[in-house]
């Protein structure tokens, strides 16, 4: 800590040495002051944010999903939800689902009432069979990645 500490007073210095004035450079308890506070206020917390694990997901994530490739396909989304270990999280997912068929339906969009039926019986069916696994604590491999010859991706 003190050595990064010192390595930022030191670039702080170097950065107030080249884009300050010769006036302003010259006087001791500005320029000490200037090195302090980017030094605590700007260095220090930078790097704290920019080694953040949760802050370069979402940075890698926001620069991979332009408009075009936000989409996820069916089978991406259906291999996510069969490989997940985390209850909770599948709890949640169903949720959301169901606000978003909820959601779907109000704005009566082209899928029949019928196929949106299906569509929500298909996910309601593979998200039930995967949080009696998880709740069941079973290891039987075959059961975690099988979801029976009935189950269309589509």
């Amino acid at each position: 800590y003190t050595k990064e500490k010192e390595h930022f007073f030191q670039l702080s210095h170097q950065l107030l040495y080249v884009h300050g004035s010769q006036r302003v450079f010259g006087c001791l308890p500005y320029r000490e002051l200037a090195k302090e506070i980017l030094t605590t206020q700007v260095f220090q917390p930078l790097v704290k944010l920019i080694c953040d694990p949760d802050y370069i997901s979402q940075t890698i994530i926001w620069l991979l999903c332009t408009p075009e490739n936000i989409a996820i396909d069916n089978e991406s989304f259906i291999h996510a939800l069969r490989s997940s270990s985390n209850l909770n999280k599948l709890r949640v997912i169903d949720q959301m689902l169901m606000t978003e068929i909820a959601i779907q339906r109000a704005k009566d969009t082209a899928i029949s009432s019928n196929a949106g039926e299906d569509i929500k019986a298909r996910l309601n069916s593979l998200l039930d069979m995967r949080i009696r696994f998880l709740a069941s604590g079973s290891e039987d491999s075959r059961s975690q990645h099988s979801l029976g010859s009935s189950f269309s991706y589509n």
